[in-house]
């Protein structure tokens, strides 16, 4: 089963760790919406054919359960791992009028490769948005890694002034909700 997580704790822990991690944004507005697929773009040119695969059983656990893709939730555990996973919804930043993937890519391009029209996202609204970290992409426009290859790390670790560390936004925000 699926447990759902709130999605007002869900957004109260990723406010706190935006601000925590990235003051560059001033103020951040976060809401939760079921948004279109072909609304959001990318940076990422590429994708992992392996992660793109886990985020199709991803998906499917979520239709098999009934929960719309990709609501917040805690994976089951097990006596051996204890409390499951938790897993936040893809993280978009709204940039005038795109919408940007910070976190949540494998997700999305899985959405779209069973032709679900819209998943539902967390919308980070910041005071100050800068400019985008590189040129933006479409889904249907990002590459796939060949299964035995895995695509390079774009951005991460380059200090990039307008690089916005997605994965360390999700990944604070989940650790305040498991310490909760």
């Amino acid at each position: 089963m699926l447990d759902l997580i709130p999605r007002s704790v869900a957004r109260a822990a990723l406010r706190t760790a935006i601000l925590r991690n990235w003051p560059r944004y001033g103020d951040v507005r976060i809401t939760d919406e079921l948004v279109p697929l072909d609304r959001m773009s990318t940076i990422i040119p590429m994708a992992s054919s392996r992660r793109f695969q886990e985020a199709i059983a991803l998906l499917r656990t979520y239709l098999w359960h009934g929960v719309q893709p990709y609501l917040p939730v805690r994976l089951p555990g097990s006596r051996e791992i204890g409390r499951g996973a938790v897993l936040l919804s893809p993280l978009v930043e709204v940039n005038g009028s795109e919408m940007i993937l910070l976190d949540g890519m494998h997700r999305c391009l899985a959405a779209r490769h069973e032709r679900i029209p819209a998943v539902a996202v967390t919308l980070i609204r910041p005071a100050f948005t800068p400019s985008p970290a590189g040129p933006r992409l479409s889904l249907g426009d990002v590459l796939h890694s060949k299964p035995e290859e895995e695509p390079p790390i774009f951005f991460e670790g380059r200090q990039l002034a307008a690089f916005r560390p997605g994965r360390l936004f999700v990944e604070s925000a989940v650790d305040l909700i498991n310490k909760a």
